[in-house]
């Protein structure tokens, strides 16, 4: 099938992996790509389509980084967010209403207190520490609604949980990959290893690759949200110690610094749609032969 596509936000994690498996499946496809937020998407899409009719537009962009970025950045994330939410917004509306536009929703939307259920997305309190991100995440999917109730024009909103996997970013990557490296240069260069929190905080991973393959199914329904899902959540103090087992690390010596910011305690998204998860200590391990290729490069 030979489709156009858009897809913003192409250099981020996901973004990658999206890229290369959609080629795979899609070889005689065309994809556009808007390739910075630095613009907030508003020089380039215009005519980046050179008049050409798109089939979808992926929307992965978003202004963020992991760690405790979201604390100290509230009033910059609402306003790069909402601009890059309302130009790719505006495009769709005014230059591909026919496409189907395909946004990327986040666990951090839902209200911690009551099921992450598709249906309560939007619904209820949000984490106060992660407010602002929170909410634009929340905006993009009212507005992919507010286009549908009025021109009909077609969306659908993925929320997966944290992914992972191999070609991440060595230098801003949310906790598992941080677990790598600070488990790693423990144990290759004596450094003490400081974990966030007291190791206890619950949080689900999914494999990037399982996203993207569910993402691209050619069955998938417009006009809904997709809620992903392991169903199986660990603890930081296991996720270390699978990493511990595999680099052969000695987990005692992990330091557990209650001081820092931990986020909420447990966040498991409930699944509308069911798939096989790829087994995460495979995952594990293949981040990690990634982590040790790119430093030895």
């Amino acid at each position: 099938m030979s489709l156009n596509v858009l897809i913003t936000g192409n250099r981020g994690f996901l973004g990658r992996h999206f890229i290369k498996s959609f080629s795979k499946r899609h070889p005689k496809s065309k994809i556009y790509i808007s390739n910075t937020t630095e613009n907030n998407l508003s020089e380039s899409l215009g005519d980046i389509t050179n008049g050409k009719k798109l089939d979808f537009i992926y929307h992965f962009a978003a202004w963020t980084k992991a760690g405790d970025f979201c604390l100290y950045h509230p009033a910059d994330q609402w306003i790069k967010n909402q601009k890059i939410n309302t130009n790719i917004l505006s495009y769709w509306k005014q230059y591909q209403p026919q496409a189907t536009m395909v946004a990327m929703g986040t666990s951090c939307a839902y209200d911690p207190n009551i099921p992450m259920s598709a249906e309560n997305y939007c619904k209820g309190d949000v984490d106060p520490n992660l407010y602002s991100y929170a909410m634009t995440k929340r905006m993009v999917h009212t507005g992919m609604v507010a286009f549908n109730d009025q021109y009909k024009m077609n969306y659908q909103t993925w929320i997966p949980p944290m992914l992972c996997g191999p070609d991440f970013d060595l230098e801003d990557s949310h906790f598992i990959f941080d677990l790598i490296r600070k488990i790693y240069n423990g144990k290759h260069h004596n450094e003490e290893v400081v974990l966030w929190g007291d190791g206890y905080q619950k949080r689900e991973m999914m494999y990037v690759k399982d996203a993207v393959d569910l993402m691209l199914k050619e069955d998938n329904k417009n006009n809904m949200i997709y809620n992903l899902s392991t169903e199986k959540e660990y603890t930081i103090r296991a996720y270390a110690k699978k990493i511990c087992d595999i680099l052969d690390y000695d987990h005692k010596k992990i330091v557990y610094d209650t001081n820092k910011f931990v986020g909420v305690r447990s966040k498991r998204l409930e699944p509308n749609i069911k798939y096989e998860p790829t087994n995460i200590d495979f995952v594990i391990k293949e981040m990690i032969e990634y982590y040790e290729g790119k430093i030895n490069e």
